[in-house]
């Protein structure tokens, strides 16, 4: 790799790839692992020599079992909303398997139950079967650019339209292709990319709490409009 790639290749959702061919989170997720065990990723790599990652770990002089948590872990904790033996229901939508994964186990990671849609039709089928079970989804987290007939908008609006209490919390890379500068509904939010764990775990529990102040048979016109 050339030097200007190499000072990027860890950086999330980078890729030299051609679209739909890579995520650019291979590296970055390495990364992100070796800095959450106190270690360094380094990449030695030239062109036409090929590449080598090191990732380096201290060494602990002490027994594994010291450093294990004496109580429960504390963090970011689920908000249920009516039922608290049914953990909120969310739809993950995304066309990259492995960017929706990610997005689905954070979430799940802190309690949430999820299920992950790959395009916007696949997204209204799988939300009209969970509503006529009667386990309703309480929040849709899209992304807004998907190949096919419906973006994340399209489903933004489908799914209003069928609950409009539902929240919806869009992610996009290309916020200049959409106009979030001026109001949205009430119950659409957009998350920039790339974003954290930490800020995706926050703006999903924004958008529940806001959904649950919304409230079954209240519109989102009895709440106004807020700014993306």
């Amino acid at each position: 790799m050339a030097p200007h790639i190499v000072a990027r290749a860890t950086e999330p959702f980078f890729t030299t790839k051609p679209r739909g061919e890579g995520t650019g989170l291979g590296l970055a997720m390495a990364s992100g692992f070796v800095q959450q065990s106190g270690g360094r990723l380094e990449i030695d790599s030239g062109v036409g020599r090929g590449t080598t990652v090191r990732m380096l770990f201290p060494i602990l002089e002490r027994q594994a079992d010291e450093f294990a948590p004496k109580t429960a872990p504390t963090g970011y904790q689920t908000r249920p909303l009516d039922n608290p033996t049914a953990p909120p229901l969310v739809l993950v939508v995304g066309d990259s398997r492995e960017a929706a994964a990610m997005a689905g186990e954070a979430l799940q990671d802190i309690g949430y139950r999820v299920v992950v849609a790959h395009s916007a039709e696949e997204a209204l089928q799988r939300f009209d079967e969970a509503h006529g079970s009667g386990d309703a989804f309480k929040l849709v987290f899209s992304d807004v650019i998907m190949p096919g007939g419906a973006n994340g908008l399209v489903l933004a609006k489908h799914v209003a339209d069928r609950d409009p209490t539902v929240p919806v919390l869009l992610t996009t890379g290309y916020n200049d292709e959409m106009a979030i500068d001026g109001p949205q509904p009430h119950a659409m939010d957009v998350l920039g990319k790339p974003y954290r764990r930490s800020e995706l775990i926050d703006r999903v529990q924004a958008a529940l709490r806001r959904g649950a102040r919304t409230g079954p048979g209240r519109t989102t016109s009895d709440f106004g409009h807020a700014q993306a």
